[in-house]
């Protein structure tokens, strides 16, 4: 009736149509979790299906030129490490369609190699590979006892200790050998050695400021190296003289050093036992006994 007012459960919403809608928001939301779940699996399986594919060389296949059996292997180096023996050491792939190498294996047996320090595999299509290395230079000499016999090994300005390989034996024979560091296994090699770069600075610098005394280098002892108050290197040479370096300003030591030396072959001094360069502002030399030179 006009005019006639409503009461507070007249104007509250039935229950009945409440009860439709809450159950159509429910459906809704289930189907757009199945979506996003049916989404998901489906990324999921294309993603597994790509990696398969890429594993198997099936992306190869499909995206790449077409190709032939291996003919050529381009062998490349910054060192000394030969394509012979390469192949000697079954390094490089035997003949095959070149779609059926594995570069990637191939990378990782040079690698086995410790005076490799990189490596790259590449396919030339239709039917070359290259290959190319990088090595580790020798800074020093080092010998290792094994097995009950003792190894010659080389150190490179990194540190790293490797077994030398196609070096000529005259190309090293006048770097020092390195004492006192210690010699940590790791897998089939070694840690590197700490400290190793003022090793090389030391010794790259004496051998181009002072090549006739460098040339009687015959061991450094880095076992103090690592000293935080005092780190020193001991050179001993070939007249049974003992030369300290510290280990910061070693330029400035080897100019001290050459003073030292051509004031003694000026005076026609000998006898000379260990020179002291580690102090900041002077040297001390050190005389062997009358009965001792």
């Amino acid at each position: 009736m006009a005019g006639q007012s409503q009461s507070w459960q007249d104007l509250r919403p039935s229950s009945k149509k409440s009860g439709k809608a809450s159950w159509r928001a429910r459906l809704k939301n289930l189907f757009a979790w199945i979506r996003r779940a049916f989404l998901a699996a489906a990324l999921a399986a294309a993603a597994f299906g790509g990696y398969y594919a890429y594993k198997n060389g099936m992306v190869e296949k499909l995206l790449t030129p077409s190709t032939e059996e291996l003919r050529d292997v381009v062998f490349k180096t910054d060192g000394v490490i030969t394509k012979q023996w390469a192949q000697e050491n079954s390094l490089l792939p035997s003949p095959q369609n070149l779609a059926q190498i594995d570069v990637r294996q191939i990378r990782e047996n040079f690698l086995g190699a410790s005076q490799i320090k990189d490596a790259s595999v590449a396919k030339i299509y239709p039917d070359k590979i290259l290959i190319e290395i990088t090595e580790h230079k020798p800074a020093a000499r080092i010998a290792i006892a094994q097995n009950k016999s003792v190894r010659e090994y080389l150190v490179s300005p990194e540190g790293v200790i490797f077994d030398p390989v196609c070096v000529p034996p005259e190309s090293v024979a006048d770097l020092p050998w390195l004492m006192g560091v210690p010699i940590i296994q790791k897998g089939a090699g070694f840690e590197a050695c700490e400290n190793a770069h003022i090793i090389d600075e030391l010794i790259k610098s004496a051998r181009a400021a002072l090549p006739e005394n460098f040339e009687t280098w015959r061991t450094i002892n880095a076992r103090e190296l690592g000293s935080v108050t005092l780190p020193i290197m001991i050179v001993s040479t070939s007249e049974n003289v003992k030369i300290v370096f510290h280990a910061k300003n070693i330029k400035y030591q080897l100019e001290k050093l050459e003073y030292i030396l051509r004031y003694f072959e000026n005076e026609s001094l000998e006898g000379v036992e260990k020179i002291d360069l580690s102090l900041k502002d002077k040297a001390i030399v050190s005389l062997r006994k009358k009965n001792e030179r």
